[in-house]
């Protein structure tokens, strides 16, 4: 916890008796330590206010600017004086029947200079997202995210004392119940969310509360820099890093990574409405490899409630694993007929489309010239479809086309071979 220990002997009674009491989840060491810092510039806890937080990781400094205040919340201390040491804790205070955050960018940098320096991994775990039940209304706490090019995200996705979102670039992880848990600590993984970055020098966040009750509350709020596993929250098998998802108004994004030296010979993406029956979608072939292979899957079908998937991974010699089921609450409102994933390709790419009823589909490749390069005949199901388009290694650099007509519909979309 945060507190001014002042004493060996304090410190090592006091490690006795945690070590005795406490949750191992309590003392997990962090990937980066947060505290001491110094205001660099600006007004204390304003708008333009930046500071120093010295030796985050060896060599390197990371530096926070409060870049927003909105709607009338306020900060009223930067890193708070109870919880983890190890955390940046902002305390923040919210005016009755409000809802608003505050905005931080952190900076890494070369310790004592402002020179930007990449983290390779840049995991941030929000605890504690709490609530707080009034006689005029209750608190919901909320913490957002931004995206980054290499962003993925890790929680109890079978808890219900959360809801996350995905909109715009940013993640949104809000309390649903308003209920308090007393103090902060790793236990409660039920109010916890984990954002892990990859190649980053700098991120976005906000921390912020929604008070619907009538006076003013103040939240201390903590983003603890570790990763942390969860019940349901898909620790990945075998050959896999990590296996993650969110969905947005345009689809599913899955995101997966295999380590280094795995030998899987494919991997099949498979798909459910029940967590019961599950369908194949798409298929990856895997070479070994001496280096970590990143990859994913965007599922843009007409998708509605709740969507269940999970990776089946098979070895050349026909070892077969499953991970655990991701499930995954889809936001989607405007059926997309079809989609093309990815659309940069080299040997095969994967093709979903909607068939309004049972027919014939003709799948088919054109140069720009309006050529047709290759044919391909399926019998498409009603509904969502998935096809895995082969022999592309064949074509020539360039762009092309793919169409697909299932009766009386034609669907086109642009794919570049490289």
């Amino acid at each position: 916890m945060k507190t001014n220990l002042t004493s060996l002997k304090t410190i090592v009674l006091i490690g006795i008796i945690l070590s005795l009491t406490a949750p191992l989840s309590l003392f997990a060491q962090p990937d980066y330590v947060f505290r001491n810092p110094v205001l660099l510039s600006g007004t204390n806890l304003k708008v333009g206010a930046k500071y120093r937080f010295p030796n985050v990781k060896t060599g390197i400094d990371g530096i926070i600017e409060i870049k927003d205040l909105k709607n009338g919340v306020t900060l009223t201390q930067l890193d708070g004086g109870s919880g983890f040491d190890a955390a940046f804790q902002p305390a923040v205070t919210a005016p009755g029947k409000s809802n608003g955050y505050v905005e931080f960018q952190l900076d890494f940098v070369v310790s004592g200079t402002f020179t930007n320096v990449k983290m390779p991994e840049l995991p941030m775990t929000a605890i504690d997202i709490d609530g707080g039940i009034h006689a005029s209304g209750r608190v919901y706490e909320y913490d957002q995210f931004e995206h980054g090019s290499e962003f993925r995200t890790m929680y109890e996705m079978l808890g219900s004392s959360l809801t996350v979102t995905n909109n715009s670039g940013w993640s949104t992880v809000r309390n649903a119940t308003g209920v308090d848990y007393p103090g902060i600590d790793t236990v409660q993984k039920d109010v916890m969310f984990t954002a892990v970055y990859n190649n980053v020098d700098k991120v976005l966040f906000r921390v912020g509360a929604d008070n619907q009750t009538n006076g003013s509350v103040n939240r201390l709020r903590s983003i603890y820099f570790k990763k942390f596993n969860y019940a349901s929250g898909l620790l990945p098998v075998g050959s896999l890093v990590h296996f993650g998802g969110f969905s947005d108004k345009t689809g599913v994004q899955l995101n997966w990574e295999l380590a280094a030296g795995c030998r899987p010979g494919t991997i099949t993406i498979e798909r459910s409405t029940d967590a019961t029956k599950f369908a194949a979608v798409a298929y990856r072939t895997v070479t070994s490899s001496n280096y970590a292979q990143k990859d994913g899957f965007f599922d843009g079908m007409d998708l509605q409630g709740t969507i269940y998937y999970r990776l089946k991974l098979q070895t050349q010699s026909g070892e077969t694993e499953y991970t655990r089921i991701l499930m995954v609450k889809s936001q989607g409102t405007a059926r997309q007929n079809m989609r093309i994933y990815p659309t940069i390709v080299e040997g095969n790419t994967t093709l979903n489309f909607h068939a309004p009823q049972r027919s014939d589909a003709v799948i088919s490749v054109v140069d720009m010239n309006g050529r047709s390069l290759t044919q391909q005949k399926f019998s498409a199901g009603e509904g969502a479809n998935t096809v895995q388009l082969d022999g592309l290694e064949k074509l020539t650099a360039g762009v092309y086309m793919v169409s697909v007509a299932v009766g009386q519909e034609r669907m086109t979309q642009r794919i570049v071979k490289r």
